[in-house]
């Protein structure tokens, strides 16, 4: 790559990391409930604070004109600080996409259910439960979904300890004793395709 390509390079890869105002709609529709906000990428990006999310998802997925009724997905991240619950709203039949975060206490993570403004929110928000400790408060099945029950702690959390000992669990379960896996392999073949497994 030439010294002018690479410069060229860096100026769009900047150009792409400026982020504009929020379309006046969205500014006007949710007013001071945004804490942070902006355009980066043609995505609208909007942080809400926990006690304003229920009414910032409504107003964005419902009230406002052309919404972003679709929940395309819904996920939790640990920030180290914080824990972030995510949630990416589309228009349906386009590209045109919200992105609204709310930042939550690693102590108490907390925030109201979307399970009332969407069904698809159930499982994802079952999956944030358990992986990163969020309460949807209201949630209609808060049960766990993919852990053993006896599970302590949170996986996905930057902190989490792998319990070693854990009757259900393998640390590396892909890494078995390459001569037990081949044996077992070679037992367990279909009859007459002894043959293909043979060295």
């Amino acid at each position: 790559m030439s010294e002018e390509q690479d410069k060229g390079q860096k100026e769009e890869e900047a150009a792409r990391q400026v982020v504009e105002p929020l379309p006046e709609q969205i500014a006007e529709a949710l007013g001071d409930r945004v804490s942070e906000g902006g355009v980066l990428d043609g995505v609208v990006h909007i942080t809400v604070p926990a006690e304003e999310l229920a009414d910032a998802l409504r107003i964005v997925g419902f009230e406002i004109e052309n919404s972003y009724s679709h929940l395309s997905d819904l996920c939790g991240v640990d920030r180290a600080d914080c824990i972030e619950v995510v949630y990416h709203l589309f228009r349906p039949m386009s590209d045109e996409a919200v992105v609204v975060r709310v930042k939550l206490p690693r102590g108490n993570p907390q925030v109201p259910t979307a399970t009332e403004l969407w069904d698809t929110a159930n499982w994802a928000e079952r999956e944030a439960a358990e992986m990163y400790g969020v309460t949807f408060t209201g949630h209609p099945d808060p049960r766990p979904l993919l852990l053993p029950e006896d599970i302590q702690g949170h996986p996905m959390r930057k902190d989490w300890e792998y319990p070693e000992e854990h009757p259900y669990l393998s640390r590396e379960p892909l890494h078995e004793d390459f001569p037990d896996v081949v044996g077992r392999v070679r037992v367990e073949a279909p009859p007459g395709r002894e043959e293909e497994i043979e060295e």
